[in-house]
């Protein structure tokens, strides 16, 4: 393998990525789209595939199962990956493996999956996680089975979308500060209640001051009231590509990441929410989760030296807020270090090379065009994938 930020890979190599969720979806993105965009970056050959597409065609090189259990159709690409000789990788952003950390809010499925997930990232031949916390965790699960941390970024279109909606911004009299939490899931309304009272207080104490809810989140009891009055607003959850000019247009000031740190499953997770703000100079302040917080020196993002402020209680918030609420300079000194950070090791362009390396790894810097046979096809899923033509049919029909 070479060094430098020049990668390796040749335009032979190829990578297969399966989503166990929906190709578009948030999670699919980052751990499946944005790894592919990295890779195509760096010359190599990579597609991405929904574990419930039919006709999958399987010769590569390296095949990751992103969030793919040992389900029927998950042991199907794992027999084809053999079949041609690939190396399997088993990839999460969550603990799907560990039954006892899922929150009861995800559900008695989650949970009777765990097992699988886990017979899969056994069975593997290396993992791939988002954080730390979470590959300590796999780990612990798998001993035998290398583990390595990718972290999350931005894609590319992402990023040029929140550059250009972020040059929309006007400066002017400051009349509202506008506290903005973006959920994309209905499984956050622990998180945000974590806060509610914290932010009651904010709101009531700092008239200027409102909050936007954006996606299908519940408003907390303690919030209601305000809600009522129109100090806590809300809008829909919108495409991932209208996203940043929904912040813009909204003005939010400052955004929210809370998590409920009681849970080990909240600590797996990885500063999304930071890097889509900070990508358009919005400081972040969010409940110090060990996953959130890796890279981030603690004194650092305490002060909010990196445009991220960690808090590592619930009691902690209405102080965080009320000092960002009622110093504009502060706002925006905290935006311009976070839109630095991401600039220098947020984008798909910083992280292709460390991409690129992780994958050429696994396959000990050995070329396809040194070989003298190619590896076998296996066609996965033909002519179709029962269980979900059915699902995919039974949805078409109910909406006629």
């Amino acid at each position: 393998m070479t060094t430098g930020t020049t990668s390796a890979l040749l335009p032979s190599q190829r990578v297969l990525f399966v989503s166990g969720t929906p190709l578009g979806s948030a999670t699919c993105r980052y751990r499946c789209e944005h790894l592919a965009e990295a890779l195509r970056a760096q010359g190599a050959r990579a597609e991405v595939a929904y574990v419930g597409q039919s006709r999958v065609r399987v010769a590569h090189e390296v095949v990751v199962l992103y969030r793919v259990c040992a389900t029927g159709e998950g042991r199907r690409f794992a027999r084809a990956a053999r079949a041609c000789g690939a190396t399997l990788v088993y990839s999460t952003d969550d603990l799907v493996f560990d039954a006892e950390a899922a929150p009861p809010e995800m559900g008695s499925r989650f949970r009777a999956l765990a097992p699988l997930h886990r017979e899969m990232l056994i069975a593997a031949d290396a993992a791939l996680a988002s954080t730390e916390f979470l590959a300590r965790r796999m780990q612990e699960a798998a001993p035998g089975v290398p583990v390595r941390t990718l972290r999350n970024f931005l894609g590319g279109e992402l990023f040029a979308r929140s550059r250009a909606a972020a040059s929309q911004t006007t400066r002017g009299p400051v009349t509202t500060v506008t506290l903005g939490y973006l959920s994309g899931t209905p499984t956050h309304d622990a998180d945000l209640a974590l806060i509610a009272e914290p932010l009651r207080q904010v709101l009531r104490a700092n008239p200027l001051a409102d909050l936007l809810l954006v996606g299908p989140i519940r408003t907390p009891e303690a919030l209601m009231e305000l809600e009522a009055a129109g100090r806590v607003r809300r809008r829909a959850t919108v495409a991932w590509q209208d996203l940043p000019a929904l912040i813009i247009e909204e003005k939010i000031a400052i955004n929210l990441a809370p998590l409920d740190l009681s849970r080990p499953f909240c600590h797996a997770k990885s500063e999304v929410k930071f890097l889509e703000a900070a990508a358009l100079g919005i400081p972040t302040v969010a409940s110090a989760g060990e996953g959130f917080a890796e890279g981030i020196p603690t004194e650092s993002a305490s002060e909010g030296d990196e445009g991220l402020v960690l808090l590592p209680t619930p009691n902690d918030w209405m102080q965080a807020l009320t000092s960002l609420i009622q110093n504009e300079e502060r706002r925006q000194s905290l935006g311009e270090r976070a839109w630095q950070r991401v600039r220098l090791t947020g984008t798909m362009e910083a992280n292709a090379p460390k991409v690129a390396a992780f994958f050429d790894t696994l396959t000990g810097g050995e070329r396809l065009s040194a070989r003298t046979i190619a590896p076998p096809e296996t066609m996965v899923n033909w002519p179709f994938a029962p269980r979900y033509a059915v699902k995919s049919l039974l949805q078409r029909m109910s909406r006629r």
